[in-house]
């Protein structure tokens, strides 16, 4: 059939699978903290919605500690992640120039 329509069936070639890494875990507890994140904020705005616009006899201080509770593991989660970078650089910076660090450690200067 395709002889009729002039033209023949050719198969594509496939570009190569890229490779995947999986998510480092440093990178999942950030991910992890930001979705619980957003539903607690969400979870405030309502509870503060219901309370101012509609009405409903209720306290707001259940809303300021549900923002504290926010805070906390919001820093937590991206203090975390931000310190486990920092010793992943500097290991790798002192693969790369291990003679640098030796130097140092010996106590001699860089610069003389």
């Amino acid at each position: 059939m395709s002889a009729i329509f002039g033209h023949e069936w050719v198969k594509k070639e496939r570009p190569p699978k890229v490779l995947k890494y999986p998510m480092e875990f440093s990178k999942k507890i950030l991910l992890v903290t930001s979705v619980i994140a957003v539903f607690i904020l969400a979870y405030a705005m309502g509870i503060q919605y219901l309370i101012i616009v509609r009405d409903y006899h209720g306290d707001t201080n259940i809303v300021i500690t549900l923002l504290t509770v926010l805070g906390a593991e919001v820093a937590t989660g991206t203090g975390f992640y931000y310190w486990k970078a920092k010793s992943e650089n500097v290991e790798r910076e002192k693969g790369r120039n291990a003679s640098l660090y030796e130097q140092e450690e010996e106590g001699h200067e860089q610069f003389d």
